[in-house]
């Protein structure tokens, strides 16, 4: 099922033994496969309010009547957990100390999206050989989506609105389409644009570039809040540009 990211935000986390952890406040996604790759926690005062980045594939289940995400974590592990500057994008280098602290393979080494699977859970659980010591430590891949909300989004043309969500797959988390708020340019109109026809982001410009038109952006289904999005939004994304970060 598509969910939006902002409708999960404060919503509690729980560990394994059901201890309340705290509650989602962002999350990071990789901008080369559009996976997000982290849930960020505020813990609550049995961390002191720290904040926390946890990976899917340390996912249990959601109880999504419930706005509950609970982890197969203990509170002792998210205790001892490497620290993430969050001020910066995540670092390679981090995510190998991460990945080895909760003996999760490294996501970006295989064929698939994460690792040599299609989800989450399935990288967790799988029998593997240990992972191969990662390369680009310093590359800095993932990033916060509530930084990066509010991008314009650069048509082929010209400027055509800004982003203002993320829908994601929720058994992949995969990033499906970017919700864009195009009403400073075409009148309170809100579209889906899957990342796929995204080529560059510029960080220091705030700007996400699409292979589209301004008229093709105008002239794509407006987003429903209460319509199936996997159902009725059909985007043709045979031709989509190459992303590079």
């Amino acid at each position: 099922m598509l969910r939006r990211l902002r409708d999960l935000e404060h919503w509690a986390v729980l560990s394994r033994e059901g201890d309340d952890l705290g509650t989602i406040q962002d999350f990071y996604f990789d901008e080369e496969r559009w996976a997000v790759r982290y849930v960020v926690v505020k813990t609550g005062r049995w961390l002191t309010g720290r904040v926390v980045l946890l990976s899917p594939m340390s996912l249990d289940h959601v109880q999504w009547d419930q706005s509950l995400v609970v982890f197969a974590l203990t509170r002792e592990q998210i205790q001892s957990a490497p620290d993430a500057d969050l001020a910066m994008p995540v670092s390679r280098r981090w995510e190998a100390a991460y990945a080895g602290h909760y003996a999760l393979p490294y996501y970006w080494t295989g064929a698939g999206v994460w690792e040599n699977w299609a989800t989450p859970s399935e990288a967790r659980l799988a029998v593997r050989e240990p992972s191969p010591d990662p390369s680009g430590l310093d590359a800095e891949r993932a990033r916060s989506t509530r930084a990066v909300t509010g991008y314009h989004l650069h048509a082929v043309d010209g400027e055509i609105g800004h982003i203002d969500d993320f829908v994601v797959d929720d058994r992949t988390w995969t990033i499906r389409y970017l919700l864009i708020d195009t009403s400073n340019w075409i009148g309170g109109r809100a579209v889906l644009i899957p990342p796929q026809r995204a080529w560059q982001i510029e960080w220091t410009k705030q700007l996400l570039h699409v292979d589209l038109t301004r008229e093709e952006v105008e002239n794509s289904r407006e987003y429903d809040p209460a319509a199936d999005i996997a159902g009725v939004y059909r985007i043709d994304v045979a031709h989509a540009g190459r992303f590079s970060g």
